[in-house]
């Protein structure tokens, strides 16, 4: 049996007796009044104790030598603000724990150095020349390691000891059984308040007096909007036909001939749209060739130049480009131009008087998508429709899951679908994600309780370490809060 296996089953030999003994005198030695501040530079204090610049500096430099690279200036920054914390909370749970009287001893100390496998020789067993080259390599001396050891051993008796009266009850566990084997699917329309914004009217008085009396909102939206809007490039409005070379055993100069004629025909009357249906090979030929408005820098520089080349309203010369050749009508030819501030109000104000009574509507057609799927017992597909709107469903997920599929999390959602039964439609429509929704429940399959026992250890466990881990950062953070901390270093 290794020294390890001897210390975990607390067997008592000799062996693992002297072992333990002299890492405890290592400890003693190195450990006692040396914890490796030596210099007089202050970073902060927790209740009167200093934590010193050697302090910081040895902890700074462990974290980030793990980054394994060299870190941005504000990198270090974020990591000398956390490292810092880190020091600062470290020190007053240590505090906290030798005002309760809770104490590490040398020997424990020493049973856990023994059993880190960094610190095993090929036996095993712990080496000490292991021990000592690794602390080196991390710039460690055996005191400074000993004593963050003995430290952390500390606050893990404190953090043990603290959350020691955690518990699951049978009620509780129960419940989250029933909520984590509970499944439902839910149907829901999603209503977007674009969908209604032409229902709503403004008059020229209403714009006319948001303009007024929103001077500051329109400068905003007109900065945020800017260069999506009103700084606008010149753009090119084209049909194409194109003529493809890059197909495996296409001939170039039966092609370009054919470009040729069919770029005769285009110039001399032919309607270019149906050229294009006819002889076009781009996915826009269905359309007649429609390429759309489109700004300059979003086309093939190669096409640009023929644009403007030919002019507004005739066809380019023939085009090699990187997928073939190209004939172009060029239907419009729009110069950059910036829109000012003056010009856009009127429509800015539209705009944002529409975003702001829109929802009143969205709402009255959600009740009434409300009311006839009570009615029906399904979704109105024919009202939704007149909205150009369908139903969906989330799929299957549990009451514990910590978000609804596809619609996100709100209490208002929870308290709804709960204890809900299929086919209960919400009566409210609810906000989430920043869209208004009519939700139903389409399914609900309730909790077998015959299956309790199957899970209630593997479920008591999970609890029980996520209540711990919820109460410990809680503990934490008000013993940290109440201890009184100075920062000369931020």
């Amino acid at each position: 049996m290794s020294v390890l296996e001897n210390l975990r089953k607390g067997t008592d030999s000799t062996a693992t007796r002297l072992l333990i003994g002299v890492v405890v005198a290592v400890f003693i030695f190195w450990g006692a009044g040396n914890n490796g501040n030596s210099d007089n530079v202050i970073y902060a204090s927790v209740n009167g104790q200093s934590i010193s610049d050697s302090d910081f500096r040895r902890a700074y430099k462990l974290q980030a030598r793990q980054a394994d690279r060299n870190l941005t200036e504000d990198e270090q920054k974020d990591l000398e603000g956390r490292v810092l914390t880190s020091l600062i909370e470290e020190e007053a749970l240590v505090q906290e724990a030798d005002r309760l009287g809770i104490s590490v001893s040398e020997e424990e100390v020493a049973r856990d150095l023994v059993k880190i496998p960094s610190f095993l020789g090929a036996d095993g067993k712990f080496d000490e020349k292991t021990y000592l080259r690794l602390l080196k390599a991390n710039g460690m001396n055996r005191g400074q390691f000993e004593l963050s050891v003995h430290r952390g051993l500390l606050v893990q008796k404190l953090a043990d000891f603290a959350s020691r009266s955690v518990a699951i009850s049978e009620q509780e566990l129960r419940a989250e059984y029933q909520k984590q084997e509970t499944t439902l699917d839910l149907a829901f329309v999603r209503l977007p308040i674009v969908a209604f914004l032409d229902d709503v009217t403004v008059t020229d008085a209403d714009r006319d007096a948001f303009v007024t009396q929103n001077a500051d909102r329109i400068k905003a939206r007109y900065d945020e909007s800017y260069d999506r809007f009103y700084n606008l490039p010149k753009r090119f409005q084209l049909r194409t036909i194109l003529l493809r070379t890059d197909l495996p055993g296409a001939d170039e100069a039966a092609v370009q001939a054919r470009a040729e004629a069919v770029r005769a025909e285009a110039s001399s009357g032919a309607d270019f749209e149906e050229l294009a249906k006819r002889w076009s090979e781009d996915l826009s030929a269905s359309s007649g060739g429609l390429l759309g408005l489109q700004a300059k820098d979003q086309i093939d520089p190669a096409l640009v130049t023929a644009a403007e080349a030919a002019g507004k309203g005739k066809v380019s010369s023939v085009v090699k480009t990187g997928r073939g050749l190209q004939i172009l009508l060029v239907e419009d030819i729009q110069d950059a131009k910036v829109i000012t501030l003056d010009e856009a109000k009127p429509d800015i104000a539209v705009s944002m008087l529409k975003e702001e009574r829109a929802p009143a509507v969205v709402e009255a057609f959600a009740g009434k998508v409300i009311e006839a799927w009570k009615a029906n017992g399904s979704p109105p597909t024919e009202l939704l429709a007149t909205r150009r709107l369908t139903a969906d469903t989330t799929g299957e997920f549990s009451l514990a899951d910590p978000e609804v599929p596809r619609l996100g999390e709100s209490p208002e959602l929870r308290q709804q679908i709960e204890k809900a039964p299929m086919g209960y439609v919400v009566p409210v429509p609810l906000k989430l994600k920043d869209n208004v929704f009519v939700v139903s429940v389409a399914a609900r399959t309730e909790a077998d309780p015959t299956r309790f026992e199957d899970t209630r250890t593997m479920l008591e466990g999970r609890l029980v370490a996520q209540r711990r881990a919820a109460f410990l950062e809680q503990w934490r953070a008000d013993v940290v809060s109440r201890a009184k901390i100075e920062r000369n270093k931020n």
